[in-house]
């Protein structure tokens, strides 16, 4: 009956889910925060060629001719580059670029976490299950024992046999309260990663993803090719800095003089008011660091490039060897399939036996238990496989 509770319960809890619920309200809040001001960021560097208007107030006092002076001055001002040989547009490009490589960056972290939330429930899972089956294994070790016993007060066998089987019954016992240890130490690692209730939280089933599918959806990839793009537009911006800029300028001035003393004695005031506009070209053509300057982009940029080529390598050798241990994972369980079957036939047959006299019930509870266990042994291998699985879905945009 706990067998069948736990298989039971494992069925009931892998169901699609969307990986939002699994993390804690305040780490959400916190990459909620750190996209915004990533948002905030890029909309500045966006609108950072726009120079600021400039308004300026003044009042100034003499007595040069002898007499007291006051200046009052108000001007508004503006120094705009219209032009910068391209580097307005691709500031502008970089600026989209930078923003989507930092939120990119944001997503990876918020994805790790994610996936170790999961992680963690499928070893808490897993963990029900070894509890269970070492439960079984220590009934044995139990029966083992009472048969140890039978015998060695009977004449059949020695003491050795005897200690052997003790030694056997309080390694099993030992070990059940070892995973429960472990059990304990990963539900309070969940804990620190999520709100909801591991009993209650559900699983996802994966599936395997082919390599087109892995490497399409990587956010580690997305990244990289961000980061060439965003090194392209720097680039493009570093060169177009030391070619011709041309600017806009403009002003309003509002200029009064009050007792304004000519040398004859006589004090008035005078207002005015006048604009001024025009154009200005520079270039910045002997700069000495204008090569280093440059070279350094470009530099950064090939880096860039090569970094993509090396993670794609480095995904495919992951992703390869992933399926390789799903493999044999499934070897495996083929393998304790056949070995369930076969303690099935035997707990069957010994049945008949025992109903015919010729067996003990210590042999009957023996391989009872004994194919219970291979059952047990099938749910964990079937955790182990989607935990592999999820090393594919880590760092990707695929829902869980």
């Amino acid at each position: 009956m706990r067998f069948l509770k736990s298989s039971f319960f494992l069925a009931a809890a892998l169901t699609t889910l969307s990986a939002d619920s699994f993390l804690s309200e305040i780490k959400e809040e916190s990459f909620k925060l750190q996209e915004e001001k990533i948002d905030a960021e890029r909309s500045k560097l966006r609108s950072s060629w726009i120079e600021p208007i400039e308004l300026l107030a003044s009042k100034n006092y003499n007595n040069q001719f002898g007499s007291d002076q006051k200046t009052t001055i108000y001007k508004i001002s503006i120094n705009q580059p219209i032009f910068k040989s391209g580097g307005i547009l691709y500031g502008i490009r970089y600026a989209n670029a930078k923003g989507k490589y930092d939120l990119l960056s944001v997503k990876e972290q918020r994805r790790t976490l994610i996936k170790e939330a999961v992680s963690l429930l499928f070893k808490i899972k897993q963990a029900d299950f070894q509890k269970s089956r070492q439960e079984f294994v220590l009934e044995n070790a139990r029966i083992d024992l009472l048969r140890k016993r039978e015998q060695y007060e009977n004449g059949q066998i020695d003491s050795g046999f005897l200690d052997n089987a003790v030694l056997a019954k309080n390694s099993a016992a030992l070990t059940l309260l070892d995973i429960q240890s472990s059990k304990n130490e990963l539900i309070a690692a969940f804990r620190t990663l999520s709100d909801i209730e591991w009993e209650k939280a559900t699983l996802p089933v994966l599936e395997s993803l082919t390599k087109e599918e892995y490497l399409e959806q990587s956010l580690e990839l997305k990244r990289a090719e961000a980061d060439v793009l965003q090194s392209d537009f720097y680039k493009s911006v570093t060169i177009a800095k030391y070619l011709p800029t041309f600017r806009l300028s403009a002003s309003y001035n509002d200029v009064t003089n009050e007792n304004f003393a000519f040398g004859n004695g006589i004090n008035f005031s005078t207002e005015d008011g006048y604009y001024q506009y025009g154009l200005s070209a520079s270039w910045k053509f002997l700069d000495v660091n204008i090569l280093k300057d440059i070279e350094s982009a470009k530099l950064s940029n090939l880096r860039a490039k090569n970094a993509k080529v090396d993670l794609e390598n480095s995904l495919y050798l992951k992703y390869t060897k992933i399926l390789d241990n799903i493999e044999n994972i499934d070897k495996k369980l083929e393998l304790t399939k056949e070995d369930r079957a076969l303690y099935e036939k035997l707990s069957h047959d010994t049945k008949e036996l025992y109903d015919a006299g010729h067996k003990s019930i210590y042999d009957v509870q023996t391989l009872e238990n004994s194919a219970k266990i291979q059952s047990l042994n099938l749910e964990i291998l079937l955790l182990e496989k989607q935990l592999l699985l999820l090393e594919l879905y880590e760092k990707s945009e695929r829902e869980l």
